[in-house]
């Protein structure tokens, strides 16, 4: 258990927590690790903190510095600096638990990826976040016993509190795609999960994902994940696909993605202004398209699954847009009668 990990910090103006994180890996008590710090053009003191750290760390920092590109490209330039047989992802804002590495290492034995619990700290409470069913699963048990839990609990959206391979990461040339600012990790992560055959769930909560500081993206909705979204949904179908599910269970997926769907939607249309709601629903008819591409693809009786799906949303989301007109409608209408009064 002497085998080398990389934990590759993207940092972007987080001189306020840094140095917790820092020190949250330095305390680790697997020995074998090298922190590769990268500052993404950061234009606080992250960079400086960083390098304080290089100077007086007993244990391997590397600090690395680029102009500013967002996360994703931070992430990659770390993937290809790391020397490590294992790579772990931990966010400046967060920090971890002494034994994180050592537990990880541990349960990487005959497997290829292993992810454990974490712990949300917002505004107002600390909460354990733990995956249910902790074990050892082939891929398609994976999908079948617990991905449906793990999926919609947003466990497969966060390079954080896991442990990758990185010959498999190299080998197929798995990075975070730059062009989206969420959504990005979800997307690295079923692309690794297609190469992959074992996985290891621990339950112990090792990972402490800090919500509160104010700089942090997950806090910010953007356009970005409904580009991200058709990305996410082209590969969980390929994944799904791989595995060769049954079609109970590909159904179940579908309905998720399905639920995804409209999610998106229903928060396009409260972020988003009136005069973005007809673009962004011209892009999830392109999304549905997108089921229909598959239905046409895809071999045998999972067409039919398919097909229903297609209809469902359809309808779902047709029936959504006439219901946010007929609301803006009456929306207008009560702010001019408001207007016309005051006048």
């Amino acid at each position: 258990m002497n085998d080398m990990v990389s934990v590759i910090v993207p940092v972007f103006n987080s001189e306020k927590t840094i140095r917790r994180c820092i020190d949250s890996l330095l305390k680790q008590t697997y020995e074998n690790i090298e922190i590769i710090l990268v500052d993404d053009g950061s234009n606080d003191n992250s960079l400086q903190h960083c390098l304080g750290y290089k100077e007086t760390s007993l244990k391997k920092v590397k600090v690395l510095s680029k102009p500013n590109g967002g996360v994703s490209s931070a992430r990659n330039k770390g993937i290809n600096e790391a020397e490590g047989k294992y790579i772990q992802f931990v966010d400046a804002d967060d920090f971890v638990s002494k034994n994180y590495t050592e537990l990880l290492v541990k349960s990487m034995h005959n497997n290829q990826w292993v992810f454990c619990g974490y712990e949300e700290i917002t505004e107002k409470k600390v909460g354990d976040v733990a995956p249910l069913l902790p074990n050892r699963y082939s891929k398609k048990d994976f999908l079948e016993s617990i991905f449906h839990w793990i999926y919609p609990e947003n466990f497969l959206f966060t390079p954080w509190n896991k442990i990758y391979l990185r010959e498999i990461i190299i080998t197929n040339e798995i990075l975070f795609n730059a062009d989206y600012r969420v959504g990005e990790d979800a997307i690295f992560n079923l692309e690794y999960l297609n190469k992959i055959n074992s996985i290891q769930v621990i339950n112990e909560c090792l990972y402490y994902y800090d919500t509160t500081n104010e700089m942090s993206a997950m806090k910010k909705i953007k356009a970005d994940w409904y580009k991200a979204n058709f990305v996410i949904t082209k590969e969980l179908r390929h994944v799904i696909s791989e595995a060769d599910l049954t079609i109970e269970k590909m159904e179940k997926y579908a309905d998720y993605q399905n639920h995804l769907t409209m999610l998106y939607f229903t928060r396009m249309l409260t972020f988003q202004k009136e005069g973005n709601v007809v673009a962004h629903c011209l892009f999830l008819l392109k999304l549905l398209r997108g089921y229909k591409e598959w239905q046409i693809t895809e071999p045998g009786p999972q067409k039919r699954v398919v097909k229903q799906l297609v209809y469902l949303t359809e309808a779902h989301f047709y029936y959504l847009a006439l219901l946010e007109v007929l609301f803006l409608r009456m929306g207008l209408k009560i702010r001019n009668k408001i207007k016309g009064g005051s006048s």
